[in-house]
């Protein structure tokens, strides 16, 4: 599911805590938006 929704799975990701950090360095190169969801 992950892979169908790329954008979506990336925003799930950092609110569970749990793979916060696998998608964080990639979601900082395809979405800049990205580090605003990792600080909040």
């Amino acid at each position: 599911m992950r892979d169908s929704c790329g954008k979506n799975g990336k925003r799930e990701t950092p609110q569970r805590g749990t793979s916060e950090e696998a998608p964080e360095p990639p979601a900082e190169s395809e979405h800049p938006a990205a580090e605003i969801y990792v600080h909040v």
